[in-house]
């Protein structure tokens, strides 16, 4: 009996090939284990005859779809994010809280958006004037001018509140 390994041919296949690693060893030149290929492939080729190609190929373009899949879902999330801050900005303009399209109008987005995709502020408009017909409480209230705001030209001389403190200390309280 011999010692020697018997070299690779048809019914001997070698155990790894050479430019990979064998199964749990790290490559001393790239510093890769079997499943860290610097090119990017994720398993050994072991089919014959290329059929592994077609795979790893079919694999990339999987993968490369749920990429552009998941970008897809983030951007429209964004731009629906987008739409919704419009229209609730159109309808702030009549509304004291603009959720309130949303929440008690029942609105959709869809029902606020227009032929090209875009917020339409005559539909917001027309959506919070449904709103505001039922209820009249939502609508954003201006703040009556009682006149009690200084208004024209600043006084000659400011007034601080060192002025007034001076001018308490310097005048008797009553009873004095």
């Amino acid at each position: 009996m011999s010692t020697d390994t018997p070299a690779p041919d048809a019914q001997n296949p070698p155990e790894s090939p050479p430019d990979r690693p064998a199964a749990g060893r790290t490559d001393p030149q790239t510093g890769t284990g079997p499943s860290e290929h610097p090119e990017g492939d994720t398993e050994p080729h072991s089919e014959p005859d290329g059929e592994g190609k077609g795979k790893d190929e079919a694999r990339r373009y999987r993968q490369r779809a749920q990429r552009a899949e998941q970008e897809r879902d983030t951007l429209r999330q964004r731009v629906t994010t987008m739409q919704r801050r419009e229209a609730e900005r159109e309808a702030s303009r009549t509304l004291a809280a603009p959720g309130d399209l949303w929440t008690v109008g029942g609105v959709k987005l869809e029902d606020v958006l227009g032929d090209d995709g875009e917020v339409d502020p005559t539909k917001v408009d027309e959506a919070v004037a449904g709103i505001i017909a039922v209820r009249p409480g939502l609508r954003r209230t201006r703040w009556p001018d009682t006149g009690q705001t200084h208004r024209g030209e600043p006084p000659a001389q400011s007034v601080g509140w060192d002025d007034v403190l001076r001018h308490k200390m310097r005048t008797p309280g009553p009873g004095h």
